[in-house]
C-alpha cells in the first residue's frame, strides 16, 4: 500500500492529480525519489488517479506495493 517515484537523468518530475503540469504539482528532482508512506490498512494509493508531468530528459521509474 505504498508507491514510489525515482527519478534518473535531468529535470523534475512533477506529480499530482490531473491537473499536474511543469509548474503544478509535488516536485521530485533528478536523481532523487520520493516515497508515498502506507496509509493503514482500509486506505490505499489509487494508481489509476496519480498522474506525472515528465520532462524531456528526465525518467520517471514507479514502484507499488499492495
Amino acid at each position: 500500500r505504498w508507491i514510489q517515484f525515482a527519478v534518473a537523468g535531468a529535470g523534475t518530475v512533477r506529480w499530482g492529480d490531473a491537473n499536474v503540469s511543469a509548474t503544478r504539482g509535488a516536485e521530485v528532482p533528478a536523481s532523487y525519489g520520493q516515497m508515498l508512506p502506507f496509509m493503514g490498512r482500509f486506505a490505499f494509493y489509487q494508481p489509476k488517479e496519480l498522474y506525472a508531468f515528465v520532462p524531456t530528459g528526465a525518467t520517471l521509474s514507479t514502484s507499488a506495493r499492495e
